[in-house]
Order: C-alpha cells, then sequence, then structure tokens
C-alpha cells in the first residue's frame, strides 16, 4: 500500500483517539480537528518524500500538537503561558486513550438529544456528515448545521 492509502487508513482508524487527545490541549473542537488536518497534510507531503514514519500515529499526534502549540504561542501575550513542550512516546500502545472523555462531551445535557448520537457517530467513530445523515434518515445540510452548533456549545462549555 502507498503512502497515501497508508495514511488514510491511519486517519480513519486513528481519528477519534487523536482528536480527544488533542482536546486536552486544544482550546476548542475546532482548533482540535484543524490541528489534526494540517498534521495530515503535512504527513502527506513528507511521508511521499521519507517514507512512512515507525509509529504514524504518534507522529500525527506530535505534528498536531506541535500545530496547536504554535497557534498557542501566537495568541499567547506572555511566554509564561505557553505550554511545555511535547513529545511522542515510541510505541502506539504509550498514547493515553481520551475517548470516554470525548464521548461524555458529546452526552452533555446541552446538546440535543438528537445531534448527540450523530455527532458521536461524527466524532468518535469518523463517519462523515453524509454517512451520519444517510444512518438517520436526516438531509446532510440540516445534520451538518446541527452539528456545528453542537461543537459551539461543546466550545462555550
Amino acid at each position: 500500500m502507498n503512502s497515501d492509502g497508508l495514511l488514510h487508513q491511519v486517519l480513519v482508524q486513528a481519528r477519534p483517539r487523536l482528536i480527544a487527545l488533542l482536546m486536552r490541549q486544544a482550546a476548542s473542537l475546532d482548533d482540535a480537528e484543524d490541528a489534526l488536518a494540517a498534521a495530515g497534510e503535512q504527513a502527506l507531503a513528507a511521508w511521499r518524500k521519507n517514507g512512512m514514519p515507525q509509529s504514524p500515529e504518534a507522529w500525527l499526534l506530535t505534528a498536531a500538537r506541535r500545530r496547536l502549540i504554535d497557534g498557542q504561542r501566537r495568541t499567547s501575550l506572555r511566554m509564561d503561558d505557553a505550554p511545555e513542550p511535547w513529545t511522542a512516546p515510541e510505541h502506539p500502545e504509550e498514547i493515553p486513550d481520551e475517548r470516554l472523555r470525548l464521548f461524555l462531551m458529546c452526552a452533555d445535557p446541552k446538546i440535543d438529544r438528537a445531534v448527540q448520537a450523530p455527532l458521536m457517530l461524527n466524532l468518535l467513530q469518523g463517519l462523515t456528515v453524509e454517512q451520519a445523515a444517510e444512518a438517520y434518515l436526516e438531509p446532510a445540510p440540516r445534520l451538518a448545521q446541527q452539528i456545528v452548533r453542537a461543537k459551539r456549545l461543546l466550545r462555550a462549555a
């Protein structure tokens, strides 16, 4: 399998776990998702050039965390507020699993009950909004809008 296919496979399988971990450091769910997307783009270029790393999940997590740290440094007024540097563990088993925390955030009572399950499917299972909409027999644009609202509620909380 080429590096593009392997990256896609790693992102599909590891996305929920990585998003849950990044949420601990990110200011919002959007920031965590953006950082992981940027890490995916960076990985695509790097892996095509240098080949697949030994631990792709750790590579993506490190790149995404560095992206978050850079963003936090840009917005930080004092360097004292800058987060500590983070290094990825060598083995994927050593990466903590924060998916339960993310699951509980999605089940927040402030989020409409009808949106909780599609939001969980999107964040924790990696389903696209279109796939979740098809499963719930909802129009995709409507469900996308509801998910965006739910993410705003999570950010505010």
